[in-house]
């Protein structure tokens, strides 16, 4: 050793400082010792040192330093390594950290004494500039306080904790200071127990920690192995009762690295509360103690803190890591491999030169050397931290239905997300309305996956990160389809004896089956010889004309009606020679000649065996398929010619023609006269009453005994004065007595001209009352009615 330096002056004697040996050799064998002996004062923070060659991190000198035995202090063992081998003119030096074993040291210059056996001792001064204070300047509460020392016993050879217990300044009338040993620890301390063969003191403080020179008024004052205990009486003013004790550790010095220790120091006051109030005081205090190398030499090895893969929330995989212990304490720490999923990686623990092994060797470690050991780990697996969304809803979804024709109920949707529902948003799009769509989608969270399947319904997108669930809801009409339009039969204008004709008409049958629809007479036209009548069927509200029509119907594409057209070719009619005269024919002129196949105009005759009869013998052929005009029913006046509003080029309906029929009853016996096996009379054939004279058409108006035709049906606007209808050989004066409407009202009067326009006769008061009866008789399924021109 040729040198010893270290820092002129530290603060107080609780402050490490730096100690540097400067040693040289002019050669050294690989083996070779030497021991320098340090100031029994002091206290080595280092059980042992390297020093490494000179630019290279190769160990040539290992340090070993034993801890002191009173009355000697530390020994430092130098021993020189291979690789020293064939040097010459070695040098170099050690350093490490020293402290005072009594921190409580009082202020002044320190000389401090470092001898190499077997050479000259160095002597070289220390400042200690002030003395230690246990934390505390000016005493105004109870409090604890304590520190580790290795001073205060007859050897060095293991740490202790130096405690002082502050009761605050009095006055008070009774103080008790006492504290507890902690032997079997508490839950962050280290087992320890109260060492009463080292000294303790009560004694009087002042305010400024410094000691009072006043006796102290003491009482059960004492020190057992589990508690320390004392009572001062009538405390002056000012003066701060204290007691000061040294703990110790209860473990094996081999594990006395780094201690902490932990308890509870209970204050109790008589008649004088503590600042607080309080009779009771309760001063914790924490202590941590640490000795290199434990007092044995021995080292304690650290395993690495290891933190596995795992996930720390859906998607954020936290990757495994490994950290080394700090380096000290007499152990050097590395390691090798990869930390990662699955690697396995080894910990090097390398003892300082000098430092022994810890016995028993503990978990997890093995020795690999004199002054190696491992520590070798394996990490788990990694995992998927991708989690499955949660089971989808489904919405609960109620379609329209019809509740009447015309009127669905509106749809319902209801889409809840239950409670506990994770990884992923649902946002909903539309409306629950008749024809309309509502879409369901959810959004996937980071760190969440959909499953392989979904819930019924519901879509995965391309790129799964989003699903669909569709519904679209029905759009009913709740239209009722209208059942078959009728058929109408067509009857076509026919020539008269004077020259004119009876205009066309349309004889059809209702069932009453049909509902939802009223039907409708245009008003008849001629144009250019062309006579046209129109049916004009209109659906109620809730009805509708679905799938094909009746051959001849054609719907309205505009709204919800549909029209029937039939169009008659006009004949060109001549007057008849020698015929003439229109007068109605007086009652004692009318007779009935059965056997006469051809009455005279001025005979009315029956003739049950005629196959053509005359236009006064108006007859009822019980085979007929169909009746005629003045045997159709219940043709009720509809007042609203606007039915065909909205349909082009369709004429408007005549006012006089509007009906809906609900049945056909029967003919009363006086009202027609049945010939078996006769045909359908012909328009111009109507029911003669019994002993009422039957005007000419030009007469009907001012005949009120006149019956009126059957309610139903409407007579053709011309009858032939002289035949039946399509008879090649018409008689005027035939058609006496026999009822005509027609449809252009009860003011048109007069034979029809050639053109068939404008000539109808009225209708008599007579013939309405006889319709009325027979609609009040009325009661078939089916209904017959009559569209004429």
């Amino acid at each position: 050793m040729t040198d010893v330096k270290f820092p002129t002056s530290i603060p107080t004697g609780d402050a490490a400082f730096n100690l540097e040996i400067h040693f040289s050799a002019a050669r050294a064998d690989p083996g070779d010792t030497f021991v320098v002996d340090l100031d029994p004062r002091l206290v080595s923070l280092r059980s042992s040192y390297q020093v490494f060659m000179p630019n290279s991190q190769r160990v040539m000198l290992n340090v070993a330093i034993a801890p002191a035995q009173a009355p000697a202090g530390p020994i430092a063992t130098f021993t020189f390594t291979g690789e020293v081998a064939g040097l010459s003119g070695i040098s170099g030096f050690a350093k490490w950290g020293l402290k005072f074993a009594d921190k409580t040291i009082e202020a002044g210059a320190k000389t401090l004494l470092f001898g190499v056996r077997g050479g000259v001792p160095i002597q070289r001064d220390i400042l200690v500039e002030k003395t230690f204070e246990p934390g505390i300047s000016d005493v105004s509460a109870p409090t604890k306080v304590g520190w580790e020392t290795f001073d205060g016993g007859p050897t060095r050879d293991e740490p202790r904790v130096q405690y002082v217990l502050i009761g605050g300044p009095g006055p008070f009338q009774s103080i008790t200071l006492r504290d507890t040993a902690q032997p079997n620890g508490t839950e962050n301390g280290a087992p320890w127990a109260i060492d009463c063969a080292m000294p303790y003191s009560a004694a009087y403080f002042n305010r400024d920690t410094s000691p009072s020179g006043v006796p102290a008024q003491l009482r059960d004052a004492g020190c057992a192995e589990g508690a320390i205990t004392a009572t001062f009486d009538n405390v002056p003013d000012g003066l701060v009762p204290v007691v000061t004790f040294f703990a110790k550790s209860t473990q094996p010095l081999s594990e006395q690295g780094r201690l902490t220790f932990e308890n509870t120091a209970t204050y109790t006051s008589t008649g004088t509360p503590f600042p607080g109030g309080e009779f009771s005081h309760e001063a914790k205090l924490s202590v941590t103690q640490d000795f290199a190398a434990g007092a044995d030499g021995r080292v304690t090895l650290t395993a690495p803190t290891i933190i596995e893969f795992d996930c720390s929330a859906p998607g954020v995989p936290v990757q495994p890591t490994l950290t080394l212990p700090a380096n000290g304490d007499g152990v050097t720490y590395a390691s090798s491999g990869t930390v990662g999923p699955g690697n396995t990686v080894t910990v090097t623990a390398t003892l300082d030169e000098g430092a022994l092994p810890p016995a028993p060797f503990p978990a997890n470690w093995t020795l690999t050397g004199e002054r190696t050991a491992v520590f070798t780990h394996t990490f788990a697996a990694s995992r998927s931290c991708i989690e499955q969304v949660s089971t989808l809803p489904l919405p609960t979804v109620s379609q329209a239905t019809c509740v009447a024709p015309g009127q669905p109920t509106i749809p319902t949707y209801t889409l809840v997300t239950p409670e506990g529902f994770r990884g992923a948003t649902i946002a909903q799009t539309g409306s629950p309305l008749n024809g309309g769509t509502v879409v369901a989608t959810a959004t996937l969270l980071d760190g969440f996956e959909f499953p392989a399947t979904l819930p019924t319904g519901w879509v995965l997108s391309d790129d799964a990160r989003s699903a669909t669930h569709t519904v679209v809801f029905d759009n009913p009409t709740c239209i009722t389809a209208i059942g078959a339009l009728p058929v109408p039969v067509a009857h076509a204008p026919v020539c008269q004896g004077d020259g004119t004709y009876a205009a066309g008409w349309l004889e059809y049958f209702v069932s009453e089956d049909l509902v939802g629809v009223r039907l409708t007479d245009g008003a008849p036209t001629v144009v250019d010889g062309v006579q046209r009548l129109t049916i004009i069927a209109t659906g109620e509200p809730g009805y509708g004309f679905i799938g094909d029509l009746t051959a001849g119907w054609t719907k309205d594409p505009s709204s919800n009606r549909a029209v029937y057209v039939q169009e008659f070719e006009l004949p060109e009619c001549a007057d008849v020679p020698g015929e003439g005269g229109t007068s109605s024919p007086t009652p004692s002129e009318t007779t009935e000649a059965p056997s006469s196949p051809s009455p005279s105009p001025s005979e009315t005759t029956e003739a049950p065996s005629s196959p053509s009869p005359s236009p006064s013998e108006t007859t009822e052929a019980p085979s007929s398929p169909f009746p005629t005009p003045s045997e159709t029913e219940g043709v009720p006046t509809s007042p609203s010619p606007s039915v065909t509003d909205g349909v082009p080029g369709l004429p408007s309906p005549s006012p006089s023609v509007t009906t809906e029929v609900s049945g056909s009853p029967s003919p009363s016996p006086s009202e027609t006269t049945e010939v078996p096996g006769s045909p359908s009379p012909s328009p111009s054939e109507t029911t003669e009453v019994p002993g009422s004279p039957s005007p000419s058409p030009t007469d009907i108006e001012g005949t009120p005994e006149s019956p009126k035709p059957t309610a139903g049906t409407t007579s053709p606007s011309t009858p032939a004065p002289g035949g039946t209808s399509g008879s090649g050989e018409p008689s005027a004066s035939a058609t006496e007595g026999a009822p005509v409407i027609t449809s252009d009202g009860p003011d048109a009067g007069g034979h029809l001209p050639s053109t068939g326009a404008d000539s109808a006769p009225k209708l008599p008061i007579l013939g309405a009352m006889i319709l009325l009866g027979l609609l009040l008789i009325g009661g078939s399924v089916l209904r017959r009615r009559a569209t004429q021109g």
